[in-house]
């Protein structure tokens, strides 16, 4: 019997949902709903988002669940009587579960195109989940997965590639656009082969027991290969194939000796499985090799239930087209192409409801919400399925805006944020596992703290922490689990679980308190800067300050440390901190050269944290730059993260600064002087996912100078990101680890400035 908090665990937020779609598979149904989501103040700034937020659930569970899926919804879902459910359906009784789906929830069943929702489904996933797409390499024990973004850059498209469905037979549609397919090819040779013969092989058709048993098996022990034809002494050189490669599949038993010698042998079921699995699979790479050879792409994806969640079939299929392509192509998997179908039925079904004045999900960019998706076991061999209610989910969380490339990346170089891999770095991962794990205690503390009247926030913090260690340890297993394992997402999953449980904003009422600091003692910082009559010794002052400002970083256990002893810690003592120059990077003076020079007369600076790092060091240096004619933005995060600064919280700031300089007052009255958000809440910095409204304004304002200050933006992400415009990145490294692995030591600083680099031999 499946229990309420199996099912509750899965279908979440059902008392706030709407706008169901269903995908009826043979074992396995997938549904597709929208719920809203309510936002706490702390989170987004009321003038801003007014709304409740929008999430996505996307569930799979076993087929013989759907009566009982279907009790459950019925039961917690008020509004759904009368409504337009969309499906479709490769069930043989496919009139039986519609019916239980329409008399259970009282809605009305709409049949959809089952290749257009895969192709609807398909974009809507490239669009949004960064790393969505991977391939798959057996041979590489550390990390067999290796994930791609489609949208690195604002010169990428998804458009066009190839989508291969091999499901009962196999299918190859190549889309052109949001909705322009055609398709190109296909096959009866596919999953129906496959179970078809594997029934008549061995008498079972399961298809986990089929592929635990293709796992362990030995084809070459009912296969004929072509040293098997030729002999031992066949010379490779005289063919060009090897000599392992298969020349007939259950060639050797065309033998009767050899057969029934073959059926004595206990493995023999293992070995004929694994040769059938090989002949399909080399059957279906072929085909599409050969029909690829007339397209002008080479950007190929495979779905469908006979490649969903195995190994075993990813390597074979990665094998056969890179064999049959002689190396032209690469397989490309998915790793939520399960909800395809079910996605691409909700896009159709908000398209026509947006003609009645609903929101198409479209229209704007969705998030990976890491705290409510099943980690992604499925890249492991499963047995056959338990009594258990299993159910698979993703959830993705509207942006409510749409977020695009920052348009002044390099298009000479590919885009990578990430400074490390963690998927493939074990030390570097083993190392961020424990301090995420070390510091999830004083977190929790935090946000204890931040919610003192609360009597359920010791409660709720205890769960938090015992959630985010839970994840780190499934990390540990699994680095893969919710795609490219990095810093940003080891910071932005604990972000979002502490938001799971009502703590939006941890830090922010320390953040509150160090603005307000900040903010009195501005005027001092100006006034010595204006004392200087040199204008160039100015800005390297500014500069040092931006520095030394960034050393507030309750992020960093070294800095924690001297912002918790006995003495408070001034911004006169960050820039103590700051070493002599030469500086670990140290490109002050060039930087210092082309500024002089007139290079830079519209700059925008990504800021990192609260306090006096964006009042004491951004802004002052932000102002010197207005004082030498040119115009500046400052962008920061949309979302809270640890003590970075959100966009509301510079709002206020900025209306308490311009109160104190009549400079900064008269800039933001000019607009010369800006804020922004990139849209983002994370400690990091990811370009492949902007407000467009920003990525509209830096080429309206034609920005010539991209700053990035912080250790996670310039340093865990960016170190080694092109842009087509000069750029400045600036950073004092605040921790022991990221100190030995630059070759530095704690508070060595990162001044690296340069040039245009849309050629990358600059």
């Amino acid at each position: 019997m499946h229990t309420i908090d199996e099912m509750e665990s899965a279908l979440r937020n059902l008392s706030a949902a709407s706008n169901f779609s269903f995908d009826i598979g043979l074992r396995v149904i997938k549904v597709v709903y929208t719920s809203r989501i309510p936002r706490h103040p702390a989170i987004v700034n009321d003038r801003l988002t007014k709304d409740d937020g929008t999430r996505l659930h996307c569930i799979h569970f076993p087929f013989t669940d759907l009566d009982k899926v279907c009790e459950y919804i019925a039961q917690r879902v008020k509004n759904l009587k009368g409504k337009t459910v969309q499906f479709t359906s490769t069930h043989q009784d496919s009139e039986a579960c519609v019916k239980l789906i329409r008399d259970t929830l009282g809605v009305k069943m709409e049949r959809v195109n089952d290749m257009t929702c895969h192709v609807k489904g398909t974009n809507f996933l490239l669009n949004n989940i960064l790393d969505e797409v991977f391939v798959y390499d057996h041979h590489n024990v550390d990390c067999r997965y290796f994930f791609q973004t489609c949208l690195n850059s604002p010169h990428d498209s998804v458009f066009p590639y190839v989508l291969v469905n091999v499901g009962t037979g196999m299918s190859i549609v190549r889309v052109n656009g949001e909705s322009d397919f055609e398709y190109i090819g296909g096959s009866h040779c596919g999953g129906g082969a496959f179970f078809g013969l594997a029934k008549l092989l061995i008498g079972s058709a399961d298809i986990d027991e089929l592929l635990v048993m293709a796992e362990d098996g030995d084809h070459r022990k009912v296969d004929s290969l072509v040293c098997d034809i030729y002999g031992s002494d066949y010379n490779e050189q005289l063919l060009g194939l090897p000599p392992d490669l298969i020349a007939g599949s259950f060639g050797k038993c065309s033998n009767n000796d050899f057969a029934d010698q073959v059926k004595d042998d206990p493995e023999y079921r293992k070995d004929c499985i694994r040769s059938l699995l090989l002949m399909i699979s080399n059957s279906v790479g072929q085909v599409v090799s050969l029909v690829l050879n007339n397209e002008k792409t080479n950007r190929l994806f495979f779905n469908g239930f006979m490649v969903r969640n195995h190994p075993i079939i990813m390597r074979t299929l990665s094998y056969a087209i890179n064999f049959w392509s002689r190396g032209t192509l690469q397989a490309h998997f998915l790793r939520h192409e399960a909800f395809m179908a079910a996605i691409g039925g909700m896009v159709l079904g908000k398209e026509r409801l947006e003609k009645q004045g609903e929101v198409n999900i479209e229209h704007y960019s969705w998030r990976e919400h890491y705290a409510g998706c099943s980690d992604l076991g499925r890249f492991v061999p499963r047995r056959p399925t338990d009594a258990a209610f299993r159910g698979e989910v993703l959830e993705l969380d509207c942006a409510d805006i749409l977020m695009r490339p920052f348009p002044l990346l390099s298009p000479a170089v590919e885009y990578d944020p990430d400074t490390v891999d963690l998927n493939s770095d074990l030390a570097a991962r083993e190392f961020w596992l424990t301090i995420m794990e070390e510091s999830v205690h004083k977190m929790c503390t935090k946000a204890i703290e931040s919610q003192a009247e609360s009597p359920t926030a010791a409660e709720r913090a205890d769960v938090v922490a015992k959630k985010y260690l839970e994840q780190l340890q499934l990390l540990r297993d699994k680095p893969f689990a919710y795609g490219t394992c990095n810093v940003r997402n080891l910071l932005d999953l604990r972000e979002q679980i502490f938001q799971e449980h009502e703590f939006d904003d941890p830090f922010k009422l320390q953040k509150k308190l160090e603005n307000d600091l900040a903010v009195r003692e501005l005027p001092k910082v100006v006034a010595k800067l204006d004392s200087m009559d040199d204008a160039r010794e100015r800005l390297a002052e500014a500069t040092k300050g931006l520095l030394a400002g960034n050393v507030f970083d309750w992020g960093a256990k070294e800095v924690v440390k001297l912002m918790e002893g006995e003495e408070t810690f001034t911004f006169q003592k960050a820039i103590d901190v700051i070493p002599e120059r030469p500086w670990l990077h140290d490109s002050l003076d060039e930087f210092l050269d082309e500024t002089f020079n007139g290079s830079h007369k519209s700059i925008v600076v990504f800021v990192d944290n609260s306090g006096a790092d964006v009042v004491l060091g951004v802004i002052p240096f932000a102002r010197e730059f207005l004082k030498l004619g040119s115009q500046v933005t400052i962008v920061s995060n949309l979302l809270p993260a640890l003590n970075d600064i959100t966009y509301g919280e510079l709002e206020e700031v900025m209306a308490e600064v311009a109160q104190r300089d009549e400079l900064l007052k008269r800039s933001m009255t000019e607009g010369t002087l800006k804020i922004m958000h990139s849209g983002q809440g994370s400690p990091c910095l990811d370009l492949r996912r902007i407000d467009s409204k920003l990525c509209e304004l830096v080429l309206r304002d034609k920005v010539d100078l991209v700053v990035i200050e912080g250790m996670g933006r310039a340093l865990h992400t960016n170190f080694n990101a092109h842009f087509s415009v000069p750029s400045l990145k600036a950073a004092v490294i605040k921790t022991r680890w990221l100190a030995d692995r630059m070759g530095g030591d704690i508070f060595s600083v990162v001044c690296k400035y340069e040039k245009n680099q849309s050629n990358p031999s600059q």
